[in-house]
């Protein structure tokens, strides 16, 4: 998988889906989830059905300082070649939500021969 400056996520088709980001506080050190809510949404369009739908009991493991999302191959296998939107939200401990990244541009590739 691979993220550019501005946001863009894309990916080979039939990839997993696993990826990790680093997460500091202004002081450097790992940002403390505990608490914390996190979903990574992803449609064809804003009105459609989500074709991935990760929280932190499915698919979005949060620890301190790091974030991994992670889908297995076979069920990425099944998503259809194409461009699409994301959606990243961030619930913090408190509960107050900010959402992070907001329909970025979310691209299956096809393979290269």
């Amino acid at each position: 998988m691979k993220v550019e400056a501005n946001g863009t996520m894309s990916i080979a088709h039939g990839d997993s889906l696993y990826k990790t980001f680093s997460y500091k506080t202004s002081a450097g050190v790992g940002y403390d989830f505990t608490g914390c809510k996190m979903r990574f949404i992803v449609r064809k369009d804003l009105n459609s059905t989500p074709i991935i739908d990760l929280d932190e009991t499915s698919g979005i493991t949060l620890t301190t300082g790091t974030i991994l999302f992670s889908k297995v191959k076979t069920e990425m296998a099944l998503l259809a070649i194409g461009q699409y939107k994301y959606d990243w939200i961030f619930t913090n401990a408190v509960g107050i939500e900010k959402t992070w990244f907001n329909q970025k541009p979310f691209i299956i590739t096809g393979r290269s021969k």
